[in-house]
């Protein structure tokens, strides 16, 4: 999303900016992080491959050390995006950042929030390859494998497993619904993200969140960015160290 503000992209006080370009997302879970990394160099990331046992794409790799530089360097050199702003979803709703990566949600935050805000919604951007859309980020309806009902709350589930359920509880949730007929209804076409979900529907599946170890490779690999943009750490070692554990986790 990138935002329409009237006020200068930077303004300095004290030495620290009060606005930047862009929001970073340098906090909460480390699986945050690297989920908003990996847009940014426009390139596929390491994801779990489940038939190698290993980490594709390795962040060993010597295209991926320019990548995580330059993304450090946004705060530490080039001053586009700073580490003091908290959330980035608060920093683009209070007008201190231009623009930022969010899920589909997010739009239905800006208007609750923040309804001055003018914003447009745009696909992830292009470099060698375009980044495509995996899931659409419902949350998930789940069966908890030890329930003592699990037929029950299974039979439930298939019995509202249907495209009139699937838009009514999205568009409650004010997010995409996951049926691909609802996709072209009143309620989606109405969106500011319709243009722009279209448009990453069309490119290859990017890697997604379902092999059962994603979390902890997320977070080996988070844990390297984070490092980097607090300056702790170099790209290339730190990468080194998170492919190393991202092994490990594989291996375990």
């Amino acid at each position: 999303m990138a935002g329409r503000h009237e006020e200068a992209v930077r303004v300095r006080c004290k030495g620290e900016p009060t606005q930047v370009g862009f929001a970073i997302r340098t906090r909460a879970i480390p699986v945050g992080i690297t989920d908003k990394f990996l847009p940014l160099p426009c390139f596929r990331g390491p994801d779990a491959q489940p038939r190698t046992g290993r980490a594709t794409a390795s962040p060993t790799a010597p295209r991926w050390w320019p990548r995580l530089q330059f993304y450090g360097d946004l705060v530490t050199k080039d001053k586009v995006a700073s580490l003091a702003f908290g959330n980035p979803e608060d920093a683009f709703g209070q007008k201190r950042a231009g623009a930022i990566f969010r899920e589909s949600w997010y739009f239905g935050w800006l208007k609750k929030n923040a309804p001055d805000v003018a914003f447009k919604v745009y696909a992830l951007p292009c470099a060698k390859a375009c980044p495509g859309a995996g899931n659409l980020f419902p949350w998930s309806n789940l069966v908890y494998k030890n329930s003592p009902h699990k037929q029950i709350v299974w039979d439930f589930l298939r019995f509202i497993s249907n495209a009139k359920d699937d838009l009514e509880q999205h568009q409650l949730q004010g997010i995409l619904p996951v049926w691909t007929v609802n996709l072209e209804t009143p309620y989606v076409k109405g969106r500011p993200d319709y243009a722009s979900t279209r448009e990453m529907l069309a490119q290859p599946v990017p890697p997604n969140y379902y092999h059962p170890k994603s979390n902890e490779l997320a977070t080996a690999f988070g844990e390297a960015v984070v490092g980097v943009l607090y300056g702790k750490g170099q790209p290339k070692p730190s990468l080194d160290e998170a492919a190393a554990r991202m092994d490990r986790i594989l291996k375990d």
